[in-house]
């Protein structure tokens, strides 16, 4: 009997305590339950000296508890650094955090990874409208899992956070050197075009991508621009070359579902794997 985080195994529902059990026969149908005991969240304990700056690591070390037994470590080195935009204003602020050595941090991956997002959900105090949109989006293909945890710096508690991975190559199977690129629909930068964002019709687009040389960007810039004349003649047969239509879809049903108010503005993350493939959501 294996328990999910947040609960441990108590005992069987016909009084056996231990938690491995077989080798047993029956005489008629019998039905025999696990029985599990919520223990709380799991805990994030994060350790470091100095101040936290968006856009500056600050070296920090990294212990879980109450993981099940399954996902738990104590003093990871790594560090953490503040993210987000309006967010980063609010008195409860959300975190990126790196590990030295990648982890699969309280499972929710599928392998390890070194970078994570501590998202805040400050503006959503039920603490799980976040965490439905993340999960729902996860199972529509479209996006990371997550989970709720407690999170503790320097020993003190900070708060429960949304944990979820971080928009990276690595996750999405992206290889840059072969035309692989990750964009984000990006409306807080609007400044001249360079080597790390775009404009296309009133669009601003910022890569997300690492090592794009401006020669690669003008590409992305063109097949942005190439599946915009798609949209705007209706062929369809052309738009389904440039567009996974599937991600596509899944993608609106989520943000109208969920009433995403960045959607079209910011934080809106698109992808294509190499130079091949189409462009997916």
């Amino acid at each position: 009997a294996t328990p999910i985080l947040c609960y441990k195994f108590k005992e069987w529902s016909d009084g056996l305590k231990d938690q491995t059990r077989g080798n047993e026969s029956f005489d008629e149908d019998t039905t025999i339950t696990a029985v599990f005991e919520y223990v709380g969240l799991p805990e994030i304990y994060i350790d470091y000296k100095g101040g936290i700056s968006k856009n500056r690591e600050t070296k920090a070390t990294y212990t879980v508890k109450n993981a099940c037994g399954i996902y738990e470590f104590e003093n990871a080195t790594g560090s953490i650094e503040g993210r987000g935009n309006a967010t980063w204003k609010h008195a409860k602020k959300p975190y990126k955090i790196e590990f030295d050595e990648g982890v699969n941090l309280l499972g929710i991956g599928d392998n390890t990874k070194h970078d994570w997002v501590l998202i805040a959900n400050h503006a959503d105090q039920s603490l799980f409208r976040n965490y439905f949109a993340y999960n729902t989006g996860h199972r529509l293909g479209i996006g990371y899992k997550s989970t709720l945890c407690e999170v503790y710096f320097n020993g003190k508690y900070h708060g429960v956070y949304m944990l979820t991975g971080q928009v990276e190559e690595s996750r999405l199977k992206v290889d840059v050197e072969d035309g692989g690129f990750i964009i984000e629909l990006d409306h807080y930068y609007s400044g001249k075009e360079n080597v790390n964002y775009v404009t296309v019709g009133k669009e601003h687009y910022t890569l997300k991508s690492d090592y794009v040389d401006l020669a690669q960007m003008k590409e992305i810039k063109s097949f942005i621009e190439d599946i915009n004349d798609a949209l705007e003649s209706k062929d369809q047969t052309r738009v389904e070359s440039l567009l996974d239509i599937e991600s596509c879809v899944n993608m609106y049903h989520l943000q109208e579902y969920t009433k995403n108010t960045d959607a079209g503005w910011s934080s809106f993350y698109m992808y294509k794997r190499n130079r091949d493939d189409k462009l997916h959501f």
